[in-house]
C-alpha cells in the first residue's frame, strides 16, 4: 500500500517518482524522475516526498520565458567542450613528460568514460548499457573488456541521488550564457553539459596517439624557415568546437579496435557460469599486467591491474557458490535472468544471520542452506555474526557478478542493486580506532620489548636482554614516520637508503608484500630519533648478512600469511596491556602533526594518502625530504628514556637460519632425526 503520493518502496527503502511534463521530456530525455529517499521510515518518506512535490511544482510551473534558448544551450556546449578539451590536453601533455600509467590504459579509460557520459546525456540518471547499447558498441569495435569498462565508468559517475555533478559549476555555466540558474534551466542544461564532456573525452586518440594532435601547422613554419624569412610564424587559432548535433550513437565516428566475431549462441546465465567468466577476466587482467611488467615490478602491476589474486579468487568463488546454493534451495533456480530484488534482499538477510567463522571449515561447502542456518543460530551467540566489512565485501562480489552478466548479454533486470543492502558505516573514521594519548604511547615504549626482556621468545616478560628486530624498531617507525604495518614489516633492505645527505625509506610495491594503493608509494625521511637508537646501524648489519628483508625475523619460507601477522602476534600481549595497536600508532603520528598545525596536504604526503583533486595529485611534487624533517620536528619524542646500544640481532637471524617457529624448520629437524 502506498504511504503517500508519488512514493513507492524498493526493498525496504522508499523512493519518490514523478512524471515529467511533456515539454521537458525531449530536453532531458526522461519521462519520469526517480530519487531514492534513503530512508526506511514511512513518516520521514512522506515528509521528504512533500518537499520534493513542492519543488517539482516550482520547476514544472516555471514560466517559459525563463527557459534557456537553443542558442544559449549551444553556447554552453561550446564553452564546456572547449574548456574540458583544454584541460584534458594539459593532463595528457603532463602524462607524456612524467608518465604515471601506460598510454593505452589511459586511452581506454578516457574512451570508456566518454561513452558513459554520452549515455548519461542521452538516457539520464537511469542510463544503462542494455543490449541495444552493447550492440552499438560492438559495431564500433569495442570488445567485452571495453564494454565492462563503460559499465564501471557509468556506475562511477552516479550515486543514489543521480548523476554526480557539481550544480554550482553548472549554474555558473548557465549564468555565463545570460540565463537564470533555476531548476528548469538546470534540467535543460545538464544533458548538454554531459554531452560536451563526453565529446571532449571521446577525442582521446588525438591526445594519447603516437603523436599528439597539435594546433600549430609545423610544416608551414618549417617551410617558411627554409626560405630564410625572419617573419614571425602566423598565429594559429584553435578550431571552434562544433555545436551539439543529435546523431544516433551507432552513426558517430569513434576509434575502434579489431574484435572477434560475436557469437549468437545463448549465454549461460547461471550464477556459477557467470561467476567463472568474471574470475577468468579478473585473473587474466592480473596475468597480463604481470607479463608486461618490468623485473621487480610485478607486485605493482598486480595492484594496478584491477585484477584478482589468489585470495580474491577464493573469496569470490566461495560467495558465488553460496549464492548459487541459496537460490536453488530457497527458490528453485540459479539463472540470473530470473533474479529479482527481493531475492537479493533475502540473501543479504541470510548473510547477516551467519556466524563469523562460516566458510572456514571445508564441510561448509557441502552443507545445505538450512544446515548453515542451524549452525549459525548456535555459533553466532558465541562468535558473533559477520562483520560489516565482510558483509559488504560479499555484496560487492555479487554486484560485480551482476555487472559481468549484463556485459556478456544476460538479460538481467537493470534495476537490481546491492547498494541499498550494504551496511552503513555510521561511525566516523576518527572514532573507529581512537587515537591513543601520549601517556599510552609512552607506556608502550617502557615495555620489555624496548627496555629489556627475558629472551627473544618471551619479549613480553621483563629481563636484561634487548634485541634489535621488527618488534623493537617497527612501533618506532609507526610513531615517527607514520608507515602502515605491512609497509615496514615487508620492507626490502634495498629500500632503506642510508648513503644520502638525508637518509630515507622508499615505500613501494615489492615481491614480498603489496601496499595499499598507488598513493602509498613515497619516500620518507628517517626520523633522527630512529637514527639515534641505531636504526641505520641495524639496517647495515642486515644488509651485510645478505638478507633481502629489513626484518627477516618475521619471514618464513613456507607461510603465505602477511608478515605483519607475525609482528602483531609477538607484540599482542604488550599492545593489550597498553591499550594500543600498530595502526593506532599511525593515527598518533597524524594527530600529533595535525595538532601542531601541519597542513593536511603535507600530512597526506607523509601518510601516503591521495589528494582530493587533480590539483593536489598531478600538478605538485611530493614533500621534499629536508622539508619532511622540519615537519617531523613537531612530533613528541616518546623514546627519550631509551639509550642507544650496540646492535644485537636475534641469533638465528645472525646465522641466516630459517625461523625456528616455521614449518620449514620443523621439517628440517625431522629430516635430521629430531636434532
Amino acid at each position: 500500500m502506498a504511504v503517500g503520493p508519488n512514493l513507492f518502496r524498493r526493498g525496504a527503502v522508499y523512493h519518490w517518482r514523478r512524471r515529467v511534463p511533456s515539454a521537458l521530456v525531449s530536453c532531458i530525455g526522461r519521462s519520469h524522475l526517480r530519487i531514492s529517499l534513503d530512508t526506511k521510515d514511512s513518516r520521514e518518506a512522506r515528509h521528504l516526498g512533500a518537499l520534493l512535490d513542492a519543488k517539482a511544482m516550482e520547476v514544472f510551473a516555471s514560466p517559459a520565458a525563463t527557459h534557456m534558448t537553443k542558442d544559449q544551450l549551444a553556447q554552453l556546449f561550446r564553452t564546456v567542450h572547449g574548456q574540458h578539451r583544454a584541460k584534458l590536453a594539459l593532463l595528457a601533455g603532463a602524462e607524456r613528460v612524467s608518465p604515471t600509467s601506460r598510454r593505452e590504459d589511459l586511452l581506454a579509460m578516457e574512451l570508456a568514460r566518454g561513452e558513459a557520459y554520452l549515455l548519461l546525456s542521452q538516457q539520464g540518471a537511469d542510463a544503462h548499457v542494455g543490449s541495444d547499447v552493447q550492440k552499438g558498441l560492438i559495431e564500433r569495435g569495442v570488445d567485452v573488456d571495453g564494454i565492462i569498462r563503460v559499465i564501471e565508468q557509468l556506475e562511477d559517475l552516479r550515486d543514489e541521488h543521480g548523476v554526480r555533478l557539481s550544480l554550482s559549476k553548472l549554474r555558473s555555466h548557465i549564468a555565463a550564457t545570460g540565463a537564470e540558474g533555476n531548476a528548469a534551466n538546470i534540467a535543460l542544461a545538464q544533458p548538454v553539459y554531459l554531452r560536451a564532456v563526453a565529446e571532449a573525452l571521446l577525442a582521446a586518440v588525438g591526445r594519447y596517439g603516437m603523436e599528439p594532435r597539435e594546433q600549430i601547422d609545423f610544416d608551414a613554419i618549417v617551410n617558411e624557415s627554409d626560405h630564410g624569412t625572419d617573419r614571425a610564424p602566423p598565429a594559429v587559432e584553435a578550431p571552434a568546437p562544433t555545436p551539439p548535433a543529435e546523431p544516433e550513437p551507432g552513426a558517430m565516428k569513434r576509434p575502434i579496435q579489431a574484435v572477434s566475431p560475436v557469437s549468437t549462441a545463448k549465454v549461460d546465465g547461471r550464477v556459477m557460469a557467470i561467476g567463472e567468466k568474471l574470475v577468468t577476466r579478473k585473473v587474466s587482467a592480473k596475468n597480463r599486467a604481470e607479463a608486461k611488467a618490468e623485473p621487480g615490478e610485478k607486485s605493482r602491476a598486480r595492484a594496478t591491474a584491477a585484477g584478482w589474486g589468489d585470495k580474491a579468487v577464493r573469496q569470490a568463488r566461495y560467495i558465488f557458490d553460496l549464492f548459487d546454493r541459496f537460490l536453488r534451495e530457497e527458490y528453485g533456480f540459479s539463472e540470473l535472468q530470473q533474479l529479482e530484488q527481493h531475492h537479493l534482499a533475502a540473501f543479504e538477510e541470510f548473510l547477516r544471520s551467519l556466524h563469523s567463522s562460516v566458510g572456514r571449515s571445508p564441510r561448509d561447502e557441502e552443507r545445505s542452506i538450512e544446515e548453515l542456518r542451524e549452525i549459525a543460530a548456535k555459533k553466532g551467540l558465541v562468535e558473533g555474526t559477520l562483520a560489516p566489512g565482510t558483509l559488504n565485501r560479499h555484496l560487492t562480489y555479487i554486484g560485480q557478478l551482476l555487472k559481468q552478466a549484463r556485459a556478456v548479454g544476460v538479460e538481467v533486470d537493470r534495476d537490481l542493486s546491492t547498494t541499498d543492502l550494504r551496511t552503513a558505516m555510521n561511525v566516523r573514521g576518527r572514532d573507529q580506532r581512537p587515537v591513543p594519548d601520549l601517556e599510552q604511547v609512552e607506556e608502550l615504549f617502557r615495555a620489555p620489548p624496548f627496555s629489556g626482556c627475558v629472551s627473544w621468545e618471551q619479549p613480553e616478560l621483563p629481563g636484561p636482554e634487548a634485541y634489535h628486530r621488527a618488534i623493537y624498531f617497527g612501533p618506532m617507525i609507526g610513531v615517527y614516520m607514520g608507515l602502515r604495518r605491512e609497509e615496514f614489516c615487508g620492507l626490502p633492505i634495498d629500500d632503506v637508503v642510508d648513503d644520502a645527505a638525508s637518509p630515507y625509506i622508499v615505500v613501494r610495491f615489492s615481491d614480498e608484500r603489496r601496499i595499499k594503493n598507488l598513493q602509498s608509494e613515497r619516500a620518507i625521511s628517517i626520523h633522527p630519533e630512529l637514527i639515534r637508537l641505531g636504526f641505520l646501524d641495524y639496517a647495515r648489519a642486515i644488509r651485510a648478512l645478505g638478507h633481502n628483508l629489513l626484518f627477516p625475523d618475521l619471514h618464513s619460507p613456507t607461510s603465505r600469511s602477511p608478515l605483519g601477522d607475525r609482528f602483531y602476534d609477538e607484540l599482542a600481549p604488550t599492545f593489550r596491556r597498553c591499550g594500543v595497536t600498530t595502526h593506532q600508532l599511525r593515527h598518533f603520528f597524524n594527530n600529533a602533526l595535525k595538532q601542531a598545525g601541519v597542513s593536511k596536504e603535507f600530512r597526506a604526503d607523509l601518510l601516503g594518502h591521495g589528494g582530493e583533486s587533480e590539483t593536489d595529485e598531478r600538478y605538485v611534487r611530493a614533500l621534499a625530504l629536508d622539508r619532511q624533517l622540519e615537519v617531523m620536528k613537531h612530533l613528541p619524542i616518546v623514546t627519550s628514556h631509551l639509550k642507544p646500544a650496540p646492535i644485537r640481532l636475534v641469533d638465528w637471524v645472525a646465522r641466516r637460519e630459517i625461523a625456528p617457529w616455521s614449518c620449514a624448520r620443523e621439517k628440517q629437524r625431522a629430516r635430521k632425526g629430531g636434532v
